[in-house]
Parts: C-alpha cells; structure tokens; sequence
C-alpha cells in the first residue's frame, strides 16, 4: 500500500516535468528555425546585391561595344564596303540586345522586393524593336516573322521587350534552319488578361520537356544543335512571374507556340 502510494504521489510530478521540458524544447526549436529563416533571409539578400552587382559590371563593357560601333558606323565613308557596315552595325546591335537583358535583370534584382513599375505600352513598337536587333539572324535564317495587331498594355517596357526578344529569339533557334515562319500575336481574356504568343515551326515539344522547360539548365533533347546554357526560359519564367503573370508552351502538329499572360490593372 505504501509503495503503490508513493508511486501514485509521484506521477503527477513527472507529468508536469514533461510538460515543462517539452515546452522548452518547442521553444527551442522554433527559436532555431527563426535563426535558419534570418540566415537564409540574409544569404537571399546578400546573392540578390552581387546579382545586381555583377549585372551592373557586366553592362559597362557592351556599352562601350554599342557606343563604339553606332560612333565608327556614323564616321565612315559613303563608299565605304557595305557588307562590312553592315556587319559593324549587327555588333553594335548584339550588344544592344545583351545590355537591354543584363538592363532587366539588374531591374529585377533592384526591385526584388516590390512590384516593378507599369505603364502604357504599345506592344508593336516592342515588337519591332526586337525584331530590328535580331534582324540579321532572321535573314540568315531567311524565316518569315508575322506580326498580328498587338495591344498597348499596361507593364514594365524593359520586362516586356526581354520577354519578346528571348522568345522570338529561341523561336529562331530551334526552329528551321532556313525559310521557317514564325508568328507573333495576341489576345484578350474574358478576365481582361493578355496573352501574347510566339509560334513558330519545328520538333513539337513533348509534354514531358513541356513540364521542366522553364527550369534552369534544362534543354530539350533535340537542342543540342545550338548554343546556350538553358537559361533564356527561366529568365521569362521569372520576368513573367513579376508581372503577375503566367507562362508555358502548347506543342503543336509541326511546331510549338510559347504564350505568357498578363494581367491588367483596373
């Protein structure tokens, strides 16, 4: 009796001790994931200042690359050989088009933490100002580029202008390596959304590359033939994302046709 009585006295004791260690042990642990949070936080923060960084050091020197080339072309002779003008200026024009990307992804991380800024733009005048910078890949390529009627909406021009010239761009890439056409159009929602899409001939896309085409490094198995690192679709994903937006590919027939959407403030 004794002894069962003193088991008894002693087990609330215990439950309570429990109670109490484990109440220290929760706070423990929650006060070791806000440390991991804070450290995370702050590695995010920290990578986000060298991207922005290493863009702005980046852009410096294809400036000069620009500036140099439209300066020489602007200097030379009328007589002067025209291929040779004209391939001065396609470096002045290639360096243009990696300074607009290097312009937006330095915009990106700069304003990783807001919305980026809108405005009124007109779609065409995008449009044509891409397709002037990959000029001298179409005619290499001798594709065919058709513009139907865009819209002016409301976004980030330097987002927008990247979105059109990755995508016309990889249109030409992997599709024919001559006489291919490729299609530039747009439409309106029911939910005052647009969405703008690049079709273009080629390998159609299996629906499984469909699924992982928008993560990094990731390429299709038919895309071997050209140069790149995998990256051009990630960088729409994530533009296209910080508008709001949304983005992917419905494989076709005989070709492919990228979309993105986005959405129109009230």
């Amino acid at each position: 009796m004794n002894r069962l009585g003193r088991l008894t006295r002693a087990r609330p004791s215990t439950r309570t001790e429990d109670g109490h260690g484990g109440s220290r042990r929760l706070e423990q642990h929650a006060a070791g994931l806000e440390a991991v949070v804070a450290e995370l936080e702050a590695r995010n923060a920290a990578l986000e200042a060298f991207a922005a960084m290493a863009a702005h050091q980046l852009s410096e020197p294809l400036i000069i690359v620009e500036s140099s080339a439209i300066l020489i072309s602007e200097n030379l002779d009328p007589d002067f050989d025209p291929l040779l003008r004209h391939r001065l200026e396609a470096i002045g024009t290639v360096a243009a088009r990696g300074r607009r990307q290097i312009d937006a992804l330095l915009l990106d991380a700069r304003t990783a933490d807001s919305p980026p800024e809108l405005e009124a733009v007109d779609a065409t005048e995008v449009v044509d100002g891409v397709l002037e910078g990959l000029a001298m890949r179409i005619e290499q390529r001798r594709a065919v580029v058709e513009v139907g009627e865009l819209p002016t909406v409301c976004t980030a021009p330097g987002l927008l202008a990247v979105l059109f010239d990755n995508l016309i761009s990889n249109a030409l890439k992997y599709g024919p390596r001559q006489n291919g056409r490729i299609r530039v159009t747009a439409e309106w929602s029911d939910a005052e959304e647009c969405c703008f899409s690049i079709s273009s001939e080629g390998p159609p896309i299996s629906l499984e590359e469909a699924e992982r085409l928008f993560e990094p490094f990731c390429r299709g198995v038919n895309e071997r033939r050209s140069n790149g690192h995998g990256l051009g679709l990630t960088i729409c994903e994530r533009l296209v994302r910080r508008l709001g937006g949304a983005i992917g590919v419905v494989p076709g027939v005989s070709g492919n046709t990228f979309y993105f959407v986005l959405p129109q403030p009230d």
